[in-house]
């Protein structure tokens, strides 16, 4: 049953505080309705970005890309919410082909890739759009959206990194200067409505 006051709440044009924490109270108990249905200017939303200089990549097994691009959305995140990914570059055009994936980090863990939908795979190959294309120097972008799990959440806080693998020890390169730099984003989109 619809919760009358709710209704009434947000169609108002000024609202007393009591009010404002029932409707927020309401909102966040039945996630039914994310802070940004609420407060159209909220939007949990990390950015980030690299300009300090090109990446190597040659490691054949998963490692970390630069833990200086973590990424930590703001506000409380819940099981069930969908967060998207995503990443946007320049790959130099070296004989191998990269792989790029992201993971929830708990205690500075691994824990799920968006890729999988779980568990890091020593064979696995990323996020399609992030792929490096073998002798190629090529432009790359896009995001991937998963809903996330309470495993991946410590004390409602999701922590994100981006890790790599090659497809052999050659060295290929990711733009991060200046003038082609690397870009990153993460947002979470709340609760599927129903």
């Amino acid at each position: 049953m619809a919760d009358t006051k709710v209704s009434a709440l947000t169609a108002a044009t000024t609202v007393a505080e009591a009010d404002l924490i029932y409707l927020v109270t309401a909102a966040l108990a039945s996630r039914k309705m994310v802070l940004s249905d609420l407060f159209p200017g909220f939007c949990q939303v990390a950015l980030g970005k690299r300009t300090a200089g090109n990446l190597s990549l040659n490691s054949t097994t998963w490692i970390n890309l630069d833990t200086g691009l973590d990424l930590v959305i703001p506000g409380t995140s819940y099981a069930g919410d969908i967060v998207e990914v995503g990443m946007s570059g320049v790959w130099g055009a070296e004989a191998t082909q990269p792989y790029i994936d992201v993971v929830s980090l708990i205690s500075g863990s691994p824990v799920n890739t968006w890729a999988q939908d779980g568990a890091e795979a020593a064979g696995a190959t990323g996020v399609s759009s992030w792929v490096g294309t073998n002798s190629v120097s090529t432009e790359f972008g896009g995001s991937i959206m998963r809903a996330i799990v309470s495993g991946d959440l410590s004390a409602g806080v999701l922590t994100l990194r981006f890790r790599y693998r090659a497809s052999a020890a050659t060295a290929k390169t990711l733009n991060a200067v200046a003038n082609t730099p690397l870009h990153v984003w993460a947002k979470n989109h709340g609760q599927p409505k129903t």
